[in-house]
């Protein structure tokens, strides 16, 4: 996995107005004294779903599976003047959809495709936007 999250971030970090792209291990919902570089792109596996393809006694393990993966990204920006910054964080989707949507991160895996999207306003004000990409891995 960790190979295909360095795949996804390397992709990701040609979008030159990210100033923070990376693993998302709680980053938003930490202390507000927590520094981050705004506008970011968080991101994680957060889910995934196996099935048993059966032995192969050549590769280690033994069991081969296949998995279904849910890619989470949260893509945030706190605004300080919202009518000039109105649609950046729409742009940053667009240029991160251009990028993910039919990419394959790794050799076993499909290509990445946009499943779910979500806006969520938090209790500080900064809307964040969850976008779900979903892939497959054989041989796990």
């Amino acid at each position: 996995m960790k190979t295909i999250l360095k795949s996804i971030q390397t992709r990701l970090s040609t979008i030159t107005e990210f100033n923070y792209i990376g693993e998302d291990w709680g980053q938003l919902n930490t202390d507000p004294e927590v520094v981050m570089t705004w506008p970011c792109c968080l991101f994680n596996l957060s889910r995934a779903f196996y099935n048993d393809l059966g032995r192969d006694q050549t590769k280690t393990p033994k069991n081969r599976q296949t998995g279904m993966f849910r890619l989470k990204l949260n893509i945030a920006n706190p605004r300080l003047d919202v009518t000039a910054e109105n649609w950046n964080e729409h742009d940053l989707m667009e240029k991160v959809h251009t990028l993910l949507h039919g990419y394959s991160p790794a050799e076993n895996c499909s290509v990445l495709k946009r499943k779910n999207y979500k806006r969520l306003k938090r209790t500080n004000g900064m809307i964040v936007y969850k976008i779900i990409y979903t892939f497959e891995v054989t041989n796990v």
